[in-house]
């Protein structure tokens, strides 16, 4: 009942948005239903002990916390000759001990993918929804291979913890023109929006639009080239009514290493301008996108990198140099490892301001599964903020121990 009066409050708050999202996903799954083969579901459920000695990443006095983590995931799957519909459906549980009295929190995160072709024109939806907070991130069972990183790029941007929606959405649509050529169309919406009163704590609500396009030209069965221009909107009423224009252009090289092993890099430039009731200015800049997969018979590797615009809780768009990385390994038959590293830094659009901060996560876990549905795990995780010429530097490192159930079944 508590979750069914939550979400009417949210779709009275945002309707708009959540009626385009309600719409996406009926139009994509009437007709694979239809033609789809089985439908299969592989349900997670991971019991997780852990302690942090700094949850909320305080810079003056540290927060050590005891956490019992419940995580739960559903990850679902139907595929068909010209269809491909993928998704996941992920909730986080957090009880943990603090001044002397037990709180909880919970996270949520939605992702869905569809995918279809035809002879001439592809069609496709990419869209994610994740509800967390300002301090904790929702943490997603990265075992799995088809989930990712989630980005947070404002993380340790404030240290009060704030309830936070988070939504994109990514339509797409790719046309052929011959047999080595085709142009290609996006269309992103993203806008954050928290349901705590965030007044005078440097949080802002926000919506962004881009559209871009561009040509694909194939130069072989692995090589690949692609010019892409696209154009964003970013605004921010609460924030003096800020608003961001940005138009870029950038070129992009693709290749196929082999079956199993990909890589891309894009360069460009973009032009951005701010306007709002208090300041107006405008810049350029570079843009850079890499990245690669690779996967070999006993591990996986998964990079990504880049320099480019994203959109911020703090009421503008930021320029952020950012570094994922993910590699999973198996070392014996029951025993495999995943190391996560995440870094970035994150600068104000103005080119004389010095305002920067910088964020690192590093994460390695190890897994033994002692029978077909069931593992037991363990990991460390280090977390570390920097901010230049401010005294709000702090880090945070936390253990946990892990057992976890996942299996995976055709309905």
């Amino acid at each position: 009942m508590l979750c069914l009066i939550r979400l009417e409050n949210m779709i009275k708050a945002q309707p708009h948005v959540y009626r385009c999202l309600g719409f996406c996903i009926f139009v994509i799954m009437s007709p694979s239903l239809v033609y789809a083969d089985a439908f299969q579901i592989k349900p997670t459920v991971i019991l997780e002990e852990r302690f942090d000695n700094n949850r909320t990443m305080n810079s003056e006095t540290k927060d050590p916390v005891y956490e019992s983590v419940i995580k739960g995931n559903i990850a679902f799957s139907q595929r068909s000759a010209t269809s491909n519909l993928t998704g996941s459906l992920h909730a986080n549980v957090n009880t943990y001990y603090d001044d002397g009295e037990f709180s909880t929190n919970n996270n949520q995160f939605f992702r869905l993918l569809w995918t279809k072709k035809s002879e001439l024109v592809n069609w496709g939806l990419h869209g994610k929804y994740r509800r967390d907070t300002t301090v904790r991130s929702i943490e997603i069972d990265q075992a799995s291979e088809d989930d990712q990183v989630v980005e947070d790029f404002d993380a340790g941007l404030v240290q009060v913890e704030f309830r936070r929606n988070n939504l994109k959405l990514n339509p797409t649509s790719g046309i052929r023109i011959n047999e080595r050529t085709g142009v290609v169309f996006n269309y992103n919406f993203a806008t954050v929006f928290y349901d705590d009163n965030v007044d005078g704590s440097g949080l802002f609500n926000y919506y962004q639009h881009r559209v871009s396009g561009g040509l694909l030209r194939e130069l072989s069965e692995r090589d690949s080239v692609v010019a892409n221009a696209g154009a964003a909107k970013f605004w921010s009423e609460d924030n003096v009514d800020t608003t961001v224009d940005s138009y870029d252009l950038t070129a992009g090289y693709r290749r196929a290493f082999s079956k199993t092993s990909t890589g891309a890099v894009d360069v460009g430039f973009r032009h951005s301008s701010l306007s709002s009731s208090e300041q107006e200015f405008s810049n350029n800049g570079l843009l850079v996108r890499m990245s690669a997969n690779y996967r070999f018979e006993l591990s996986r590797i998964q990079l990504a990198a880049g320099h480019e615009l994203k959109p911020s809780g703090s009421g503008s768009l930021i320029q952020v140099t950012h570094l994922n990385l993910k590699a999973k390994r198996k070392f014996r038959e029951r025993v495999s490892g995943v190391m996560l590293l995440r870094a970035f830094e994150r600068k104000s659009l103005k080119e004389e301001s010095e305002e920067k901060k910088y964020y690192l996560i590093v994460e390695p876990r190890v897994s033994w599964r002692w029978t077909r549905w069931w593992a037991v795990g363990a990991g460390y995780k280090y977390r570390k903020r920097q901010e230049v010429d401010s005294p709000n530097d702090a880090d945070s490192h936390s253990v946990f121990v892990s057992l976890r159930y996942s299996k995976k079944m055709d309905i």
